[in-house]
Order: C-alpha cells, then sequence, then structure tokens
C-alpha cells in the first residue's frame, strides 16, 4: 500500500508522495481535489482629507493722498487748475486745487471764484450762448441753450432767425409758413412778413385770408369794430384812422366847418346854429 501524506496548504491536500510510509502494492491515483475558493480582496481603506491651507495676510491699505503744500497759497502751479487762496470744496475751486468745480469760473487766480450766471452776457461752460438776459423763446433759453430756428452769433446779442421758410417764426419774422406756395408770408431775402390781408396763426402751415369787419383783428388789421364805416376810429380797411393813433378813438374832423362827436353833430366853430341832427353826417 501506498501511504498518502496529507499536508496543508492553504486548504488540505492530500498527495501521494514516494518513499512516504511503507512501499505496498500500488494502487489507483486518487482523484484531485477541487480547487479551494479564491478569497475576496480587502476593501481598500478610504483616503484621509487633506489638511486646509492657512490663510493669507490682508494686503496693506495704501495711504490716502494729501493735498499739495503749495495748493490754497494763491499763486496757480503748473499742475493746479486754480488756487482761490484756501483748501476748502464747494466754493468753485476744488481743496487740492486740481478741478474748476461745476457752475463756476475762476479768473483770477488768488481770488473767490464766481458761479456763473445765464444772462450776463458771457458763455462760460456749460452755456452755449447768452444773449445777456434770462428769457426764454428768443434763440437762447432762461439756461443758456440755444433754441430751434435760431442763430446765436454773438454773446449780448439778439439771436436772429435760422432761415425763412424752415417752419418756426424767429427774430424779426411775422410769419413762417414753411415755404408754402399759398400767399400770405412773404419770402426772400427780407421774407416771413405778413402780407396785407393775411392771418398766419400756425408755423409752418399755409397762411389764410382775413375779413375786415367782422370784428376780430387779425394779421396785419390796426384795428376792425366790426364794421367797414369810415370816420368811426377805425377805417374801411382796418387801419387806425387819424385820431386812433394813441389807441383811444377821438372825435373825427374831416373839415373846420363840422366835428362828429359819437354821432352827434355840434356846432360849426365858425357859426352858432348847428348843423342837421343825424348821426355820422360830414357837413363840408
Amino acid at each position: 500500500m501506498k501511504t498518502w501524506c496529507c499536508l496543508v496548504v492553504g486548504a488540505s491536500l492530500c498527495l501521494a508522495l514516494a518513499g512516504c510510509g511503507d512501499a505496498g502494492v500500488p494502487s489507483m491515483g486518487g482523484s484531485g481535489g477541487n480547487g479551494g475558493s479564491a478569497g475576496m480582496g480587502g476593501f481598500a481603506g478610504e483616503g484621509g482629507m487633506g489638511g486646509s491651507g492657512g490663510m493669507g495676510g490682508s494686503a496693506g491699505s495704501g495711504g490716502s493722498g494729501g493735498i499739495p503744500l503749495d495748493c490754497g497759497d494763491g499763486a496757480r502751479d503748473a499742475v493746479e487748475a486754480c488756487d482761490d487762496a484756501n483748501n476748502d470744496d464747494d466754493d468753485g475751486c476744488s481743496a487740492d486745487c486740481t478741478m474748476i468745480e461745476s457752475g463756476y469760473r475762476c479768473p483770477v487766480v488768488g481770488a473767490s471764484c464766481v458761479q456763473i450766471v445765464c444772462g450776463d452776457s458771457r458763455i462760460d461752460p456749460p452755456e452755449v450762448c447768452d444773449d445777456g438776459n434770462a428769457a426764454s423763446n428768443d434763440g437762447c433759453s432762461a439756461s443758456c441753450e440755444s433754441e430751434g430756428g435760431w442763430t446765436c452769433t454773438l454773446p449780448g446779442v439778439a439771436c436772429g432767425a435760422t432761415e425763412c421758410g424752415d417752419g418756426i417764426v424767429a427774430g424779426f419774422e411775422q410769419c413762417d409758413d414753411g415755404g408754402a406756395t399759398a400767399p400770405g408770408c412773404t419770402d426772400g431775402e427780407d421774407g416771413c412778413q405778413l402780407e396785407d390781408g393775411f392771418k398766419c396763426d400756425a408755423p409752418g402751415e399755409a397762411c389764410e385770408p382775413t375779413e375786415c369787419g367782422d370784428g376780430t383783428r387779425e394779421g396785419t388789421e390796426q384795428c376792425d369794430d366790426g364794421n367797414v364805416t369810415p370816420f368811426d376810429g377805425c377805417g374801411a380797411d382796418c387801419r387806425n384812422e387819424p385820431n386812433c393813433s394813441l389807441g383811444d378813438c377821438q372825435p373825427v374832423f374831416p373839415s373846420s366847418h363840422a366835428s362828429v362827436v359819437l354821432g352827434r353833430i355840434t356846432p360849426s366853430p365858425h357859426t352858432t346854429e348847428p348843423r342837421r341832427d343825424r348821426k355820422s353826417v360830414v357837413v363840408l
């Protein structure tokens, strides 16, 4: 008999080894044992968390710029925009002398700055015009800004119309029909003047005829008393008769023989007898 020697190698495994035990009758070799199951691999350990980095130190604040030593001495240096002999703000010259503040001008070095005033006949930024007054609708507004249709050539001088026919009544223009071909408003070099018998109420639009005697004074009419009767202060052409030059119609004296006063006939200065007593009678 062959002797089996059993060795422990991981799992029990018996092997027939020559010379192991007594020699005996040969026998059939035994079946090989099943291989053992492979062991499961171990779980890998979790990696440790890295330590957080330390905080960097904060940067130091830069030092604030100081006012230049020469600012405020009343003498403007090359790097100064102004110097009003102080280091105050809000007086026209900034505290560090680097800027002329808005709304001011500093004409004299070492003296106080002055506020810009619209209407003083000077053009100082941000003004674009200054016609010497603070009124609007005359070409230069109350804030000294240009108005459309006007041209302001010189400071302190009244603005004028830019162009006759642009639809804007400006300067010495009496009308501006925008270049319409209908009559009523003249054109040309001395244009944009009202023509007799017309009214031009809407700039940029054609003019319309007027009617003398309708009770409404329009266009070039000097008066309109609702009729076309002469010698009542307003003529048949709606012109003031000679005695109405002051706006208060007085008796009309067409001759030296009679005088008509509000429809009442008074004695002639050459006679003591009155003429016929009826209204609006002129005695020659």
